[in-house]
């Protein structure tokens, strides 16, 4: 179903591990590094090119559904060693 809509997480927008801002987009992510931004996961009909591939992270706010759908799943329990 990639490319259909974008999958909400209930994570709030934090950088990754060794994130470094590109210097010609300052601007685009660290601002939205914030509680206010959730993630969008993967991409929709109305994106296009890197931007639907699967593993792309896209931000919003949660009162503005962008295309978003959902996805059902359940938390698996790791054995304790």
């Amino acid at each position: 179903m990639r490319g259909n809509v974008w999958e909400w997480l209930s994570d709030n927008l934090n950088p990754l591990s060794g994130y470094q801002p590109h210097f010609l987009y300052e601007d685009n992510s660290a601002i939205f590094f914030d509680t206010k931004h959730h993630i969008m996961l993967g991409g929709c009909w109305i994106t296009n090119g890197t931007e639907a591939l699967k593993y792309y992270r896209n931000w919003f706010r949660p009162n503005f559904y962008q295309h978003a759908g959902f996805r059902i799943v359940q938390d698996q329990k790791l054995p304790t060693v």
